[in-house]
């Protein structure tokens, strides 16, 4: 029956058979409807968003009854999708799974691909603000405490500075070569690494490194150097014989110093090897930082260190003999100590609430030494310093095999618990020699100012020893510091840090354009009102310093300090059937064929006998406040060199970095002879707004337009806590500095380094006194 046409009559009867036909296929598309899914929500989405809950997705039983099969089925087709390649959100894990000790181990290996992590990374990073400095991650500064509470326990205590960064290259070749090879590349007028205070490796000493034939021009920076001690019974000559020398380089450097070594090695016949990560190196500053040290070193008595000759002494009986010392500013300048000692883990003194979180003892019970011979007095000790101690400084450590062995052979914490205990039962029972005794090297280190402050040791150790001496060490009662603390204390004593205060080195502008970069992005981002106006100032260079424009700097002028040398840029060529050399730092200075090129610089850097001789007065020098006699020699001073000074303020305030320093005019003099400025500040009114008055874009033509000359700047200063003013370190022209001197003199003016100083964001001038630093 077609219901739609127009004749259809309803019947009067009806057939059942057919109409339940059509009725069961209607019911059947209905359900076959209701079954299947004509859209992508899954099955608790259907429901009402009152009635939804969070884990209905991946728990069915939160769902109604009616929908649990739907979800069953939901999630098996899920399963068979993901095994067939389909992708799948994976399940975050939770933070309980993530702080299990192999996935941390993972996690920390990840992370030190791009910057290289110190051994006590871990310990400073949830202490102290960590940087990314010279490919490595440095700790800056402690949170908690302040610039004076650091201050006095580097006078008074003792602070602590992991200073690993700082590889260790080690040369090795006959002694003529080694000396040839660094008379090449150091200042001829310094203390040659010859020297027989240095030659017999009792002591550590510290160069100025350049490139080749380069001096003065083309520093690269400075290094602390220590030839092996070898044994009294050696019967070889000390020039024909091969020796050992370890050099530290600062990771800012390092590329450029490698690279000068690879290439003078073919030609001095040496070879040279890279200790990177192989040694660790602590410094401990302080009065109290002798007696911290004696307080975690016990000497292992089961390794003999006697020496054949009966007329010195073992450096187990000399370390015993300094027991009493006050502070080891005492001891000769770069004095080198080994000794083979136990491991700290297991004597040191714990706090009492972290020997209860280990279930350990505080204090173990100290082995008693054994007195086999009597140890002589301090006195004895240092007065005879060359004759009983000559061969103390003869380690383990030089050799690469017992360096790996004793770094294998590191006993874990669990291991050194359980040892702690039995030594508080019996403290002189038997040694275990299944695990590691360290050999470690300690080297004093002598400060700036005369009454010791800076004065202190240094720890070198093999690698995988960091934590056990660093943790006993601040147990010990050393305050650990960041590189700004450590910064901080090298400009209390007047002493420059490298990279910051080497003007004339490519580390320098590298580390300058990152700080500047910094300090020009807030300075962008402050608001108007906010921030000062430099022009006004008559600042000219607020974030980085311009030393072409103190120098009047000509591009086109051949600047070389030889004539002989200025037209060559080609310093060594290298062999065809060497590599390049691919990093971008190193293509700056390298050719096509490898060979070491290098342009014109602008300005160098008078240092040592060099910066004395320039003055022609027969006045003694001041250096880190002791007093050497001038040179006799008088060099005519260059018009490209710059000379290190000391500014002390002469009143009030505090030098600030990319202060300007300017000479004096003669009406200043008139008032410093009045003792009028030694009384109040000055204030500069002839140089008002001279910025907004002429065109800043011709640098040149606005510095012969200044009535105020700019002979310097200022690369970091600050109040000094030793002094009680303020102090900084910075950079005059060579010139400009001798003519001060001289005016001085004539004059008859004191102090003859009278001068002034204008701060980035004042218009105050403020009187100082410049001192040459050799």
């Amino acid at each position: 029956m077609d219901t739609k046409k127009s004749t259809f009559i309803v019947p009067r009867t009806l057939d059942t058979l057919p109409f339940v036909k059509a009725r069961k296929n209607e019911i059947n598309q209905f359900i076959q409807a209701i079954k299947e899914k004509k859209s992508n929500a899954r099955a608790f989405q259907s429901l009402p968003r009152y009635l939804r809950r969070r884990t209905m997705s991946h728990n069915i039983y939160r769902l109604p009854i009616y929908l649990r099969k739907r979800a069953q089925r939901e999630i098996e087709l899920s399963a068979q999708n993901n095994k067939k390649g389909v992708w799948l959100k994976e399940k975050k894990p939770v933070r309980r799974s993530k702080r299990r000790p192999a996935y941390l181990l993972r996690n920390y290996i990840r992370r030190q691909k791009k910057y290289v992590w110190l051994e006590t990374h871990i310990w400073h990073a949830k202490r102290m603000n960590m940087l990314q400095l010279w490919n490595h991650k440095i700790a800056r500064a402690v949170g908690g405490k302040a610039v004076r509470s650091t201050f006095r326990a580097s006078a008074h205590l003792c602070t602590l500075y992991d200073c690993s960064y700082y590889t260790c290259i080690q040369i090795t070749g006959m002694e003529k070569s080694i000396v040839q090879l660094f008379s090449s590349i150091t200042d001829p007028g310094s203390i040659s690494i010859e020297n027989k205070a240095f030659l017999s490796g009792s002591r550590e000493g510290n160069v100025h490194l350049y490139y080749p034939n380069r001096f003065p021009y083309h520093f690269i920076c400075p290094a602390n150097f220590l030839w092996r001690q070898e044994k009294i019974n050696s019967n070889n000559s000390s020039n024909n014989k091969e020796r050992m020398l370890w050099i530290w380089i600062h990771p800012a450097a390092l590329k450029e110093v490698v690279y000068v070594f690879e290439k003078e090695s073919s030609k001095y016949n040496v070879k040279i090897q890279s200790l990177d990560q192989q040694l660790q190196r602590f410094e401990l500053t302080g009065s109290k930082s002798h007696h911290i040290l004696n307080s975690i070193i016990h000497i292992n008595s089961s390794k003999s260190t006697a020496t054949p000759s009966s007329s010195s002494l073992d450096s187990g009986n000399v370390w015993n003999a300094l027991n009493g010392l006050r502070t080891p500013a005492t001891l000769p300048k770069g004095t080198v100590i080994s000794l083979d000692v136990l491991d700290p883990r297991l004597y040191c003194r714990l706090p009492q609430e972290i020997a209860l979180q280990t279930k350990n003892i505080a204090k173990p019970n100290k082995p008693q030494p054994q007195q086999a011979t009597p140890t002589p007095s301090i006195n004895q000790v240092i007065v005879n310093w060359n004759k009983l101690c000559n061969q103390v400084a003869v380690s383990d450590l030089w050799d690469q095999e017992c360096r790996s062995d004793m770094t294998k052979r590191f006993e874990s914490i669990q291991s050194v618990n359980q040892r702690r205990k039995s030594i508080h039962k019996n403290p002189n029972q038997n040694e275990d020699n299944q695990f590691s005794k360290p050999s470690i090297m300690l080297i004093q280190r002598d400060g700036g100012v005369t009454r010791g402050y800076g004065s202190g040791w240094d720890i070198v150790m093999p690698a995988g020893w960091a934590m056990a001496f660093w943790l006993p060490l601040i147990y010990a009662g050393a305050w650990a510091i960041g590189i700004q603390d450590r910064d901080r204390f090298l400009l209390e004593q007047s002493l420059p840090s490298f990279p910051r205060d080497y003007p004339d080195c490519k580390s320098h502008k590298e580390y300058l354009s990152l700080i500047a970069s910094d300090k020009e992005t807030v300075y962008k981002r402050t608001p108007k009102a906010k921030k000062p106006n430099f022009l006004n100032n008559r600042i000219f260079f607020p974030f980085s310093p311009s030393w072409e424009w103190i120098l009047r700097y000509d591009r086109d002028e051949v600047l070389d300090f030889d004539n002989t040398e200025q037209e060559e840029q080609q310093v060594h060529k290298a062999e065809d059937e060497e590599p390049k050399h691919q990093d971008k730092k190193i293509k700056n200075i390298l050719g096509e064929s490898g060979a070491i090129v290098l342009k014109p610089q602008a300005y160098f850097v008078y240092r040592g006998k060099l910066a004395l001789s320039i003055l022609p007065s027969t006045l003694p020098t001041l250096k880190n406040n002791v007093y050497l006699p001038q040179s006799d020699v008088f060099n005519e001073p260059s018009e490209r060199g710059l000379v290190r000074v000391n500014i002390r303020m002469l009143n009030r305030g505090k030098p600030l970095p990319n202060s300007v320093i300017f000479e004096p005019l003669d009406c200043d003099v008139e008032l410093l002879k009045n003792q009028y400025l030694l009384k109040k500040d000055y204030r500069c009114k002839e140089n008002e707004n001279i910025g907004c008055s002429l065109n800043v874009s011709n640098l040149d033509q606005l510095y012969d337009n200044l009535p105020r000359k700019p002979i310097g700047f200022i690369c970091n200063g600050e109040q000094s806590l030793i002094r009680g003013n303020g102090s900084g370190v910075g950079y005059c022209s060579a010139v400009e500095f001798v003519k001060l001197h001289n005016r001085s003199l004539d004059l008859d003016y004191s102090p003859s380094g009278f001068a002034f100083i204008q701060n980035t964001k004042s218009k105050m001038i403020y009187p100082v006194i410049l001192t040459i630093q050799p």
